[in-house]
C-alpha cells in the first residue's frame, strides 16, 4: 500500500515538475499565458519538451513578446509539442542543422501555432520546414516563412516538412525549399489528409534525388502524392518547380512535379512558376496545376513552361488549368486578390511596398515595413515585456512610466498617456499592429504590439 502512494506522489510530482518551468511571466492560461521574451525561454520550452514524452504543454498557451535570433534548438525532438504558441506578429531567426525533425517545432501535435515568422536557415536529414518539420492535427495560421529550407534526405515545406491532417491557412513562404528525399512544397512538403488554403509561394522548391527507394513528388504549394492526399483552395505559386529522380536500379518509380501539388484535391488556384518534372533526365509525369485531372476552376499562365514548353489548355479542370493572362501584377492588385481568392484583407491581410522585399504581395495586417513613428530616441526592447490580451496592454516593468503613446501604421499617434499604470486599456482602438513608445524619463523603449479583441 505503501509504494502504491509513493508511486501515486512521484507521478504527480513529476507532472508539476514538468510545467514548474519558469519563463518571463505567465502561468500557461489562455489568459495569463507563458511569456517567450528570450532566446533563454526558448530554450527553456526545448528543453522541457525534449525531456519530455508523449504530447507536452496540451492545454498550455504561450506568447511571444519580441523578435528573437540565432535559435539553434529545436522544440520537440522525441516528446511532441501540443500547446498554443502566439507569435504576436514577431519573428525567430534559426540557424538549425540537425539529424532530427526540424524547424522551430521539430515534432508537433494537436498543437495550434499562429501570428509568427520565421527567418534564417534550417537543415536536416529528416522532415524539415520553417514552423515545424513533422506536425499531425495541428492549425497552422497567420504564420510566414523566410528561411532557407534543407532536407538531405526527407519532406521539406515552407511552413511544415510533413503536415499530416493539419490546417494550414493564411500562411505564405518566401523561402528556397530543396529536398533530397520524397516530398518537397512551398508550404508543405507532405501531408496526410491536409487542407491548406489562402496561401502563397515565391521561393523555389526543388527535389533531386539519386537511387531513391520510392517515388517524388514537387508541388508549389505541396508536395502530395495519392496516398497522401491532400486539399488544396484559394493559393497561387510564383516560385519554380523542379523535381528530378534518378532511380538507378528501380524502374517502377517515378517523378511527379505540380505548379500547385503534384496530386490531390486542388481549386480555385494559380500558377505562374515554371515546372520541371525529370525520370533519369528524360521529362516525366507535370502539369501547370497537378499531375492529374482532379483540379476544380484553377488556371496557369501561358507563358509558364513546362518541361521547357508552352503549352495551352481551355480546361480549368485539367492537369494544367485554363490559360489566363496571368502575371506577378495580379497578385500585388488587393481588389483583385479580394475578389478571386475571396482572402481576407479587413483582418488579416494587407499589400507589401512593391519596393520592398515582399515585391508588393500580401502581407499579414501585423507586418510592419519602415513605419516612421516622429520618435527619434528609439533603444533596445530587452528591458521591458509589453504584449497585449484581449484589448488590455500589459507593461511588465520595475521602473516608474512617466509617459506612453501609441501609433496605428501610418505613424499617427492614437493615444497619449501621462504616468500611466501597467495595464491600460486600449479595447477602444480598432484590431491592429501598433507602435508602443514608453519613456522613462532618461530612457525610452518602443516596441510593435497587435490590438485584438
Amino acid at each position: 500500500m505503501k509504494t502504491k502512494l509513493l508511486l501515486v506522489l512521484l507521478v504527480i510530482f513529476m507532472s508539476s515538475t514538468i510545467y514548474s518551468q519558469t519563463y518571463s511571466g505567465g502561468t500557461g492560461t489562455e489568459t495569463d499565458p507563458y511569456l517567450i521574451s528570450s532566446k533563454t525561454d526558448l530554450e527553456t520550452l526545448a528543453q522541457t519538451v525534449n525531456n519530455g514524452s508523449g504530447n507536452m504543454y496540451a492545454g498550455k498557451y504561450f506568447s511571444l513578446t519580441q523578435d528573437l535570433y540565432g535559435i539553434t534548438t529545436v522544440i520537440g525532438t522525441s516528446a511532441n509539442f501540443s500547446g498554443v504558441f502566439n507569435g504576436n506578429g514577431y519573428a525567430i531567426d534559426l540557424n538549425i542543422n540537425t539529424s532530427t525533425n526540424a524547424g522551430l517545432f521539430g515534432n508537433a501535435v494537436n498543437a495550434t501555432i499562429e501570428n509568427l515568422g520565421i527567418t534564417g536557415n534550417v537543415t536536416s536529414s529528416k522532415s524539415t520546414g520553417g514552423i515545424c518539420g513533422w506536425a499531425n492535427l495541428c492549425t497552422i495560421m497567420n504564420c510566414y516563412n523566410e528561411a532557407t529550407i534543407s532536407s538531405t534526405a526527407s519532406d521539406a515545406g515552407g511552413i511544415c516538412g510533413y503536415g499530416g491532417s493539419c490546417n494550414i491557412s493564411n500562411c505564405y513562404n518566401i523561402g528556397n525549399i530543396t529536398s533530397g528525399g520524397s516530398y518537397a512544397g512551398g508550404i508543405s512538403g507532405c501531408g496526410s489528409s491536409a487542407i491548406i488554403a489562402n496561401c502563397y509561394n515565391t521561393g523555389n522548391v526543388s527535389l533531386s534525388s539519386i537511387n531513391n527507394t520510392s517515388s517524388v513528388y514537387v508541388g508549389g504549394i505541396a508536395g502530395s502524392s495519392g496516398s497522401y492526399t491532400v486539399t488544396v483552395s484559394n493559393c497561387f505559386n510564383i516560385g519554380e518547380v523542379t523535381s528530378s529522380l534518378n532511380p538507378s536500379g528501380y524502374t517502377e518509380f517515378k517523378s511527379y512535379a505540380g505548379g500547385i501539388s503534384p496530386m490531390g484535391n486542388i481549386s480555385n488556384s494559380y500558377n505562374i512558376g515554371n515546372v520541371t518534372s525529370l525520370l533519369k533526365g528524360v521529362p516525366s509525369n507535370v502539369g501547370r496545376i497537378s499531375t492529374w485531372d482532379m483540379s476544380n476552376n484553377c488556371y496557369a499562365s501561358p507563358s509558364v513552361l513546362v518541361n521547357g514548353n508552352a503549352i495551352s489548355s481551355s480546361n480549368s479542370s485539367s492537369k494544367d488549368g485554363q490559360d489566363l493572362d496571368l502575371s506577378i501584377s495580379v497578385f500585388q492588385n488587393q481588389s483583385w486578390v479580394e475578389t478571386n481568392l475571396g482572402w481576407d484583407f479587413s483582418n488579416v491581410w494587407k499589400m507589401s511596398e512593391t519596393t520592398s522585399s515582399k515585391d508588393g504581395l500580401p502581407i499579414f495586417i501585423y507586418q510592419i515595413e519602415d513605419i516612421s513613428t516622429g520618435v527619434d530616441n528609439i533603444k533596445s526592447k530587452n528591458e521591458i515585456t509589453i504584449y497585449s490580451h484581449s484589448g488590455i496592454l500589459y507593461i511588465n516593468t520595475e521602473d516608474k512610466i512617466e509617459m506612453m503613446k501609441i501609433y496605428n501604421q501610418s505613424g499617427v499617434c492614437a493615444g497619449s498617456y501621462i504616468n500611466p499604470t501597467n495595464q491600460i486599456n486600449l479595447s477602444s482602438l480598432p484590431n491592429g499592429v501598433y507602435i508602443v513608445y514608453i519613456s522613462f524619463g532618461k530612457k525610452s523603449v518602443s516596441q510593435k504590439v497587435i490590438i485584438s479583441k
